[in-house]
């Protein structure tokens, strides 16, 4: 392989050698060959496509506007008076439809046609609680 090297082998003979190096001149040519019938062929093809022509130059009677450069002028405002451009929320005005009305947020209050009638009755104070265990 090309340019991997190669382990000398004492029966290596000067026949061998040389017919390894014919081969390898013969394989040049054959690149080179190639390489320069795809360079004749673009050529060729080069040759046959019409180079693009340069753009035509303005009309002479019509001189070129440069751009200006940098910042623009400013202006004389003194006929129209400066008017300051709202910046950030509109303040509310008295004019303004009155806000709707604000739905509640979370739990709904206990009132007392939704509570229970025996939560909403005070318990006596002799009555005890019984705990779910029994004693045993």
């Amino acid at each position: 392989m090309a340019g991997k090297k190669q382990k000398r082998q004492a029966g290596t003979s000067l026949a061998d050698a040389l017919s390894a190096t014919r081969s390898a001149r013969r394989r040049v040519l054959a690149l080179a060959a190639r390489l320069e019938a795809t360079e004749r062929t673009i050529l060729a093809a080069m040759a046959s496509t019409p180079a693009p022509r340069p753009a035509a130059p303005a009309p002479a009677s019509t001189p070129a506007v440069k751009r200006p450069v940098g910042r623009p002028r400013k202006t004389a405002q003194t006929a129209t008076p400066a008017v300051k451009r709202a910046v950030g929320r509109p303040r509310k005005s008295p004019q303004a439809a009155p806000p709707a009305v604000k739905r509640p947020v979370g739990r709904p209050r206990k009132t007392a046609q939704t509570a229970p009638a025996a939560a909403a009755a005070p318990r006596p104070a002799s009555a005890r609680r019984t705990s779910a265990r029994t004693k045993g």
